[in-house]
């Protein structure tokens, strides 16, 4: 599985326009790639993913044997 994006530079945020205070993140801002090997066949035209929250969820079927 290939998951591709870009993350755009963190904006200020608050009442008072401050910046938001982050204690730790993978990449800064920009694309970026990742590849995740899959330990099973998954029904690929069954697939869903979407962002709640800051973070990506994935739902990969198996396929049945």
């Amino acid at each position: 599985m290939v998951i591709r994006g870009t993350r755009e530079l963190p904006e200020p945020s608050g009442d008072e326009g401050c910046a938001q205070q982050l204690l730790a993140m993978e990449i800064d801002y920009g694309p970026f790639m990742r590849e995740v090997p899959l330990p099973a066949e998954v029904e690929v035209d069954q697939a869903h993913a979407e962002q709640r929250n800051g973070l990506l969820w994935i739902s990969l079927p198996l396929k049945e044997p």
